[in-house]
């Protein structure tokens, strides 16, 4: 769960709903998505950050598009869509260098599954 107005993000138990931790993620995060080991978190500033699931250790913030709004994962990549810019970022999830694609080169994702 995230607190876009403090900038954290809540771990819950989910057998009883008690927080297990909270921890910085940034300034006013707002998407979130996790792939079995790290949690990626997007913020009004145009980061993403890498949280370590089990602890909540920060991992590193990287840069996106403008405003980035929803993070998802697929095909080995972090994808985030910037929504003041109309642009995609992606990034493979093993090594973050954020490559950022507008509507006219996003047929070039293609490449990024070789």
């Amino acid at each position: 769960m995230d607190y876009p107005g403090d900038g954290t993000v809540v771990k819950i138990h989910p057998g009883d709903g008690t927080i297990a931790g909270t921890y910085n993620a940034g300034f006013a995060p707002n998407g979130i998505a996790f792939d079995g080991t790290y949690i990626w978190m997007t913020d009004q500033l145009g980061m993403v950050h890498q949280l370590r699931a089990s602890d909540g250790a920060h991992i590193g913030t990287y840069q996106t598009g403008k405003r980035p709004q929803w993070v998802t994962l697929g095909e080995g990549h972090v994808w985030i869509t910037n929504g003041d810019d109309d642009t995609v970022s992606a990034a493979l999830t093993n090594r973050i260098l954020p490559e950022v694609y507008s509507r006219a080169g996003l047929t070039d994702l293609v490449s990024l599954r070789q």
